[in-house]
């Protein structure tokens, strides 16, 4: 190994050491931004202080014009333009450049788009369909059960469901403790379908793959709440899998785990929840991150439009206008209101001081600043709780078929 060869090493080893310990980002964005840096030092011939600190905007404009040209996505562009702020902001205080070249460097943004979400009769369907193939109490149905209603309940990311542990939940609160991006800690509630599905894991389930294992077995599986197969801790890769043959045996659209948190959170906008109690459960630590799933159908906007309108329909001459017949308004779905909330969907009183029930819930900042548009209320929050529910924002109860434990 040539002694270029390794400075360079030992510039993207001590850039790798920043991102994981003093900026604690996940493992796969330390991954994709050494190897868009050690892309950039080869290209740039970089192989030691003089050529690093020789680079300059128009080097970079130029690479990333190479890149353009070669079709790389917007968003590829965007995660690399990020990376080489990242990293010259990183050079110029370990001293290795003097300027820092990226200080007017302009790169394309990702389009923004709107996440795929179930629609909330699918996520149940997809729910139902769990629970009723866990009914044989195989281990691997009772784990993907457990593992699909949590992700639905709670709206984790997949890498934060498989790096629980069986410390994590609070059965009595129903309550999880998860570290997310940034080793950042937060505590999100569940509901009683995800307790049930995961009461049966943890008193079948798990143990029928840990007898099946052998000796070794427990060893080999730690602290892990959901394990693979072979005793190991489930890898997301699995995990992905296990949500593809629940939507496939559903007949719902085929979506990864990231989509059943997009629809956890769209879901839980759609019952009344604050935006900031969404950012709070989802981990996000921008509220401009959390706005995206804001999007609403045309339907929700004139059932919110005609709840707090005074003018929304005329009284008593709806659908005339001196003599001009008008389209009424159009057909809209109506919900059962949930605790605390008024026949009219207004919610004027009810909510508790914690915002969710008495069990605790509130631990989680699930809303008591929860007033949607134009006023309408929280739905599903109540002084009682919407802990019946599946997570806090779906009002009904739904009983697993024949699986409790």
């Amino acid at each position: 190994m040539s002694q270029a060869t390794g400075w360079v090493d030992q510039v993207l080893a001590d850039y790798r050491q920043h991102l994981a310990l003093e900026r604690s980002l996940s493992t796969n964005t330390v991954k994709a931004y050494v190897a868009d840096i050690g892309q950039l030092l080869a290209t740039m011939a970089v192989d030691g202080p003089a050529e690093l600190a020789a680079v300059t905007l128009d080097d970079l404009r130029a690479w990333f014009a190479d890149l353009m040209e070669q079709g790389a996505a917007r968003s590829s562009m965007a995660r690399r333009g990020a990376s080489v702020r990242s990293f010259m902001g990183w050079a110029l205080a370990q001293g290795l450049i003097t300027k820092d070249p990226t200080l007017r460097l302009q790169v394309p943004s990702a389009k923004a788009k709107l996440p795929r979400v179930l629609a909330q009769a699918e996520a149940n369907t997809m729910m139902d369909v769990a629970a009723a193939a866990a009914a044989d109490r195989g281990a691997i149905q009772l784990r993907d059960w457990a593992l699909a209603e949590l992700a639905y309940a709670t709206g984790l990311r997949v890498g934060e469901l498989v790096s629980l542990d069986l410390t994590s939940l609070d059965h009595e609160a129903r309550l999880v403790r998860v570290t997310g991006k940034g080793g950042k800690e937060r505590v999100v509630p569940y509901g009683v379908p995800a307790a049930q599905a995961l009461h049966c894991w943890l008193d079948q389930g798990r143990p029928a793959i840990l007898a099946a294992g052998g000796e070794g077995a427990a060893a080999k599986a730690g602290p892990a709440l959901f394990l693979g197969l072979l005793c190991g801790r489930l890898n997301q890769r699995e995990a992905r899998r296990s949500i593809h043959r629940l939507t496939a045996a559903a007949g719902v659209p085929d979506v990864a785990p990231h989509a059943l948190r997009h629809s956890a959170a769209t879901h839980l906008l759609e019952g009344g929840s604050d935006l900031r109690s969404v950012q709070e459960i989802l981990g996000h630590s921008s509220l401009a991150t959390t706005q995206r799933y804001t999007h609403v159908s045309s339907e929700r906007l004139w059932s919110t439009y005609a709840l707090a309108h005074p003018r929304a329909e005329a009284p008593e001459v709806a659908g005339v206008v001196q003599g001009a017949e008008v389209a009424a308004s159009p057909q809209r779905e109506t919900r059962e209101p949930a605790a605390g909330v008024s026949a009219a969907g207004v919610s004027a009183a009810g909510v508790g001081a914690a915002g969710v029930s008495a069990a605790g819930v509130g631990v989680a900042g699930v809303g008591v600043a929860g007033v949607g548009v134009a006023g309408v209320g929280v739905a599903g929050v109540g002084a009682a709780g919407d802990q019946q529910a599946r997570g806090p924002w779906i009002p009904e109860v739904r009983q697993p078929a024949s699986t409790s434990a």
